[in-house]
């Protein structure tokens, strides 16, 4: 990660233009930053950086807060005997699929890659099971194939787990117990 700090002078020689113009470029940098460079979803450092005080907040309100943990089964293998191209394809095709299941809601239910084929989407406002059982509809009624080289195709499977803040009451326990669900 490259961080760089560049204090503004309050009177830029080109004038309030080239600062607005500056300001765009440093939001959508920002904006990239949060989004993972393979599917185009949110990624880990968005969870961490704006989203999970948004999570603690709505529970404290008494909203309902839930997770829902997708693993692409064949990720890893994808990786190991294929190329690691396959298995990008292989997630792009899922979270495409994951993403119109969230559909425009991403605001308050965000789809977020994380690590080794596994995709978080947390629900505001959303019960664990409704969030669950829309996740897996959306993948059991689409085409889940993607390309592994221009000659071939596969298809991968997904396996899906949920909890609810109110089964644990902090996020670590449950995203803790959507893990173990999905381990199961």
């Amino acid at each position: 990660m490259l961080v760089a700090v560049y204090r503004l002078p309050s009177q830029m020689n080109g004038g309030p233009r080239e600062a607005a113009a500056l300001s765009r470029m440093l939001n959508q940098c920002r904006t990239e930053m949060c989004r993972d460079y393979v599917t185009g979803v949110y990624n880990r450092a968005f969870l961490d950086a704006e989203f999970r005080d948004r999570v603690a907040k709505a529970a404290a309100a008494g909203e309902r807060v839930s997770a829902a943990l997708v693993r692409v089964n064949e990720y890893a293998r994808l990786c190991r005997t294929e190329s690691v191209a396959a298995a990008d394809r292989c997630l792009t095709t899922a979270a495409g699929i994951l993403s119109l299941a969230v559909g425009p809601e991403q605001e308050n239910t965000p789809l977020i890659r994380l690590e080794d084929g596994v995709f978080l989407v947390v629900g505001i406002g959303t019960d664990a099971q409704a969030l669950e059982y829309r996740l897996r509809e959306a993948l059991d009624s689409a085409r889940r194939t993607f390309s592994i080289t221009l000659a071939r195709r596969g298809e991968f499977t997904a396996k899906v787990a949920s909890a609810d803040w109110a089964e644990t009451g902090s996020w670590e326990w449950m995203i803790s117990l959507a893990e173990q669900r999905l381990g199961s």
